[in-house]
């Protein structure tokens, strides 16, 4: 490893790791690479500054491990310190992530929680950016009297859905609808340029406060399921509880999450929903993950699936894997047999070791397949896979 510490530093939003630097991240060539992960507690933490100290001396302790010389070591983590340094004094995401290897260091930001992870191996350890990357879409509904959006997901950020005939206020709703025979209205005032009906006839002013809102929320669910129904993407809701319930009531799209953002969105800009959303996310994917294992069981009998770091790697070097099943932390170490494949993976690494399940996942996200984390213990073997087709022998 060269000892010039002049390398050119770049520093990018998780918003910009479009699928160019991605794929250089994923082609870094062989040799010692840095990959940490720390999930920030707030600007100035100390609890985050002895988190990083922690992980950094365990980075240089395995890099030592793996045959790196002192001064390499040295070279390897201190740059990584100086990235930390300068990354979190002006960070306003969730997570840090910073990639070094003797030819390039950088530093991203993601927009989702994970647990803190510090890896040295023979490549980038990007397993968490992956499973990121492959996440189905979800839709966030910011509902509320005053506004009502719809954002989907993309990789890099939350765009707003336009949905026909979905009421953008209540106040829009009531312009542009009738009212209930037995009561009828019209438009007294106007208080900051809302719409204050003035009531006559049987029941209270509450009591049609109430029969307008649930019409309106209900005019809501309707557009949305329209805008939905060739989907099975999670809707997470953006509301106060009461809003949020009425929702759920009316709506008939089959994924409306169970949990959702409470409390009033009018003035979180996307990125803030995004970041909201996270630990939504991570309880969605371990529920997607045993549903995944529930159809790795069904299909073991049909040769549809394989597990065991060594197996799974095998399969996705074929292009066999549509669903890889990871244990989240898992590694699994192997040596180079000589002849272009490798040994029975072991625990603990040695020089020239690689680490078998990270390069599953590099493989399994080059040829489209999804990637599922969850918590170790549940996978068998630590990792697993559904195979597109039973193989030939």
């Amino acid at each position: 490893m060269s000892r010039d510490n002049t390398i050119a530093l770049r520093e990018r939003s998780m918003r910009e790791l479009d699928e160019g630097l991605l794929e250089e991240l994923l082609s870094q060539p062989d040799g010692l690479a840095l990959s940490l992960y720390l999930t920030l507690r707030g600007p100035g933490s100390k609890a985050d500054r002895i988190e990083f100290k922690n992980m950094l001396t365990r980075a240089y302790e395995d890099a030592r491990q793996l045959g790196l010389r002192r001064p390499e070591a040295d070279e390897l983590t201190g740059l990584v310190d100086q990235l930390y340094n300068a990354a979190r004094s002006t960070s306003s995401e969730t997570t840090l992530c910073v990639f070094r290897d003797h030819s390039r260091a950088d530093v991203l930001r993601l927009g989702r929680a994970v647990e803190p992870l510090s890896v040295v191996g023979d490549r980038f350890h990007l397993t968490p950016l992956l499973i990121d990357r492959s996440r189905r879409p979800f839709y966030v509904l910011c509902l509320s009297r005053k506004s009502v959006r719809l954002l989907r997901s993309e990789p890099d950020e939350m765009v707003s859905v336009s949905v026909p005939d979905m009421p953008t206020s209540l106040d829009d709703f009531l312009a542009l609808s009738d009212r209930e025979p037995q009561l009828q209205s019209h438009s007294a005032s106007r208080a900051g340029g809302s719409v204050v009906p003035a009531y006559h006839g049987s029941g209270s002013v509450a009591d049609q406060r109430s029969r307008d809102e649930a019409r309106f929320i209900s005019a809501v669910a309707k557009a949305v399921d329209r805008a939905l129904q060739p989907t099975s993407a999670p809707l997470i809701l953006a509301a106060v509880e009461e809003e949020a319930a009425e929702f759920r009531n009316r709506a008939a799209h089959r994924f409306v999450v169970d949990t959702g953002i409470v409390g009033n969105a009018d003035r979180l800009s996307p990125a803030q929903l995004r970041e909201a959303a996270g630990p939504i996310l991570i309880e969605l994917d371990t529920q997607m993950g045993r549903v995944e294992l529930d159809r790795f069981a069904e299909l073991q009998s049909a040769d549809r699936a394989v597990s065991g770091p060594l197996d799974v790697y095998n399969a996705t070097t074929r292009g066999l894997v549509e669903t890889i099943i990871v244990a989240r932390g898992r590694r699994a170490w192997a040596s180079p047999d000589g002849f272009g494949a490798y040994g029975p993976p072991h625990d603990t690494p040695v020089a020239g070791d690689v680490d078998l399940i990270a390069h599953a996942v590099r493989l399994a996200a080059k040829s489209g397949a999804t990637i599922v984390d969850i918590v170790d213990g549940d996978v068998p073997d630590g990792t697993a896979a559904i195979l597109r087709y039973a193989p030939t022998a």
